[in-house]
């Protein structure tokens, strides 16, 4: 069984969530093009280190950002 790893980099910004989700749609289209299986983001990249407003970005799958 082959799996294919890719790492996605981008400028994330504190506290734009919205934004983020943004930036990384082109490397995550990139990776499924080339056949990726599971794709890395940078660790918080949908909030940055906004660790004082954690609890805003956190929502159920198909809820909040992830609509």
């Amino acid at each position: 069984m082959r799996i294919t790893l890719s790492l996605a980099q981008f400028d994330v910004q504190t506290g734009k969530a919205r934004e983020n989700l943004e930036s990384a749609r082109s490397p995550l289209t990139e990776v499924a093009k080339r056949g990726s299986d599971p794709v890395l983001l940078p660790e918080p990249w949908l909030s940055g280190y906004d660790l004082r407003n954690g609890a805003r970005y956190a929502s159920p799958l198909r809820r909040g950002i992830f609509k």
